[in-house]
């Protein structure tokens, strides 16, 4: 006769599930990034994740959020063992230049990691030359400045050329002399200049090569 070794019988699940975290919430991914937002408008919103791993239901005391981002409305107090719920954030930068900040949950039970880096750049919106008007023959008449931050630009121009051309000037302030962009001239309305890159500073259209033009009219967009 065989002798079969005894075993004691299984009455639930717990012998599987040891060693694995009762509570067990992570955040994911680590980073949003929302690249240029114009300044005081929301972009896109972004999914992050909050996937609870662990055994236990996690409940959560608290969302912090810091910097220029916005957290749409949380309809959850916890996160059930094994479910994954989504967060909605936007961006809404108050000022130009790169910003970071983060959203961080509260759940002090709870394993894991709880906190995503955000990462955006808040631009200006894009610069609206106004519409000016050369009179027959004159040259070198230039439109207002318009002041513009770091980026790549377009040149699109539009009206009754005749001869006349338009050449964009860059300066950094408004004392130091103003400098042709090299390549960023127009000479007819079927014309644009694409790819300009320019930093911070005034931007200004130049009207040049005489010609019997009465109206021009130049966007810069980017």
């Amino acid at each position: 006769m065989v002798s079969l070794p005894s075993f004691t019988p299984c009455t639930g699940i717990e012998p599987f599930l040891e060693g694995k975290p009762k509570a067990l919430l992570t955040m994911y991914p680590a980073e949003v990034t929302f690249g240029n937002t114009v300044l005081n408008t929301d972009s896109n919103q972004s999914t992050i994740l909050l996937k609870n791993d662990g055994t236990d239901d996690v409940a959560v005391t608290d969302i912090t959020v810091v910097g220029d981002f916005e957290l749409a409305s949380v309809p959850f107090v916890e996160v059930l063992a094994g479910e994954t719920l989504a967060l909605q954030v936007s961006f809404h930068p108050t000022k130009a230049g790169d910003l970071t900040g983060g959203i961080h949950i509260g759940a002090e039970s709870s394993e894991g990691h709880k906190f995503v880096k955000l990462v955006g750049a808040g631009v200006l919106a894009p610069a609206s030359l106004p519409q000016f008007h050369q009179l027959i023959g004159v040259e070198n008449q230039a439109i207002a400045a318009v002041n513009i931050v770091a980026g790549t630009y377009a040149l699109v121009a539009s009206g009754t050329f005749d001869g006349a051309s338009i050449q964009l000037q860059w300066r950094p302030d408004a004392v130091t002399p103003w400098t042709d962009i090299a390549g960023a001239v127009v000479s007819s309305a079927s014309e644009s200049v694409y790819g300009i890159p320019l930093t911070s500073g005034q931007v200004r259209v130049l009207i040049a090569g005489g010609g019997t033009s009465t109206s021009l009219d130049a966007q810069l967009t980017w």
